[in-house]
């Protein structure tokens, strides 16, 4: 499911912000997002533990984004 929207570059407003604590980081891409919670382990267990990603992703794709957050969050 997550090979259909792999790098499709997303417009400004569906950018998904990760805060890191002193800074911030910004996903233009469903792949780009994923890339950033593998680099950054704690704010891939908090976003994805809180449903965030889901949320995001279901948002953009309708009920599609549900299947396609397990694939960003590894589960």
């Amino acid at each position: 499911m997550l090979e259909a929207v792999r790098g499709i570059e997303l417009p400004s407003e569906a950018w998904f912000r990760i805060d890191l604590g002193e800074s911030s980081v910004v996903g233009k891409s469903i792949d780009e997002v994923e890339s950033l919670l593998r680099e950054h382990g704690d704010a891939r267990r908090r976003y994805c533990g809180s449903g965030d990603v889901e949320r995001w992703l279901t948002n953009l794709l309708g009920p599609m984004g549900r299947r396609v957050a397990q694939g960003v969050c590894g589960q």
